[in-house]
Formats: C-alpha cells, structure tokens, sequence
C-alpha cells in the first residue's frame, strides 16, 4: 500500500463530512440545553444523524448524478 496525496474532490469531501457531523453535534447540543440533560447528547446524537440523512436524501436531487 502506498501513501498518495489527496485530490480535490477527496479534501472536498472529507471537509462536507466534517461540516455535517459539526451540524449534527451543534443540534445534538442544542436538544441537551433546553431539555436541561446533558445525559442525552450520547442519545441525541445518531438520532440527529439519522434525521440529517434523511433530510439530505429526501431533499437530493437524483438527475443531477
């Protein structure tokens, strides 16, 4: 296996999910200030990640691809 550098596309992508899993612990955060828990952003969280997703799949445009 040898080490190659990274494309644009590959950083490009790289920086999108690392931006939505950013949203994703922002809102998980969120949920825990007004619910006063803090107990649940370990909860919250795949539940967030599972609601983005879904969001994100359902707004996708498939004819662009």
């Amino acid at each position: 296996m040898t080490i190659t550098k990274l494309s644009r596309k590959q950083v490009f992508n790289m920086l999108k999910v690392a931006a939505y899993l950013a949203a994703s612990a922002v809102i998980s955060y969120l949920i825990t200030l007004t619910t006063d828990s803090p107990e649940l952003f370990g909860i919250m969280n795949p539940i967030v990640n599972i609601g983005l997703v879904a969001a994100r799949n359902f707004l996708n445009d498939d004819t662009a691809e």
